[in-house]
């Protein structure tokens, strides 16, 4: 098992990001853009580190954690990464910065366009990493709400 503090950042890097972008001030598009692209290009390389640490030589899941959520259920925040879920890890984190990247014409609610972007991200990248049922639904349902402010753009 390899340490999950790689997974941890991967996964609250973009939450982070969010939440900076929402701070900055409305008139401050180009550095909502700036910081959005270094959001997602941290992320990404978190990305790339985790494969590089990745052993592909073992079926077993790897970069895993567990803590109780709601014992009641038996669910459990259970995270970690196999063989198949690191690509889509890989492709999400590409995708989303490639989004941000190109998004020079966004002018008009810039801020609620990259913090919706990142929110995305972070959703998506729990869950490719969920092991748990719960924590899997929850995080795809989660990725539906910035999905319907972005496609209503």
């Amino acid at each position: 098992n390899r340490d999950p503090a790689m997974l941890k950042a991967l996964l609250l890097l973009p939450l982070l990001g969010a939440a900076l972008v929402a701070l900055l001030p409305n008139r401050s598009v180009d550095l909502m853009r700036h910081l959005a692209s270094a959001v997602a290009a941290a992320t990404m390389l978190c990305a790339i580190l985790l494969l590089a640490s990745f052993d592909a030589t073992t079926a077993d899941i790897q970069f895993f954690e567990t803590r109780p959520w709601n014992p009641r259920v038996g669910s459990h925040l259970a995270l970690g990464v196999d063989g198949i879920s690191l690509p889509m890890i890989l492709l999400a984190t590409l995708l989303c910065f490639v989004a941000i990247f190109t998004s020079t014409s966004i002018r008009n609610g810039a801020k609620l366009y990259f913090s919706l972007l990142l929110v995305l991200e972070s959703a998506l990248l729990i869950v490719f990493s969920a092991r748990d049922w719960s924590l899997f639904y929850v995080c795809w349902e989660l990725t539906l709400i910035p999905l319907f402010f972005l496609i209503d753009r």
